[in-house]
């Protein structure tokens, strides 16, 4: 038990922020943010370069389009998940992702002075 605890959550080279977190996946695979931009559906041609600087929020569909085009560990795409402040697909699974999102949409507002 004492092992489990003792692991790191995340590789210490791997950011933790949905911007540096997608830039970091997208790199390593070696794709631009343009292609992946026009692959995902993104509204525009430079999406992508926008969720990177942090400037625009994605949706959770669209996040899960990103996670399909870049390869990624399950355990990955559920850090990118909760990264931009989505349940992970275990809690998904469950049935507990519903609860997550909503508390975690309701913390942005509240941070954001939303609410």
């Amino acid at each position: 038990m004492t092992a489990l605890l003792e692991r790191p959550i995340a590789d210490a080279t791997e950011p933790t922020d949905f911007p540096s977190l997608l830039r970091f996946y997208r790199t390593r695979a070696g794709l631009s943010s343009r292609s992946l931009s026009l692959h995902a559906a993104g509204p525009t041609s430079n999406y992508v370069a926008r969720l990177e600087l942090g400037t625009r929020t994605p949706s959770r569909q669209y996040v899960e389009r990103l996670i399909a085009m870049i390869p990624m560990s399950p355990l990955e795409a559920d850090r990118l998940l909760v990264a931009a402040g989505y349940a992970p697909k275990r809690l998904m699974a469950i049935g507990w992702g519903r609860e997550f999102d909503q508390l975690t949409n309701w913390k942005w507002r509240e941070w954001c002075g939303k609410e």
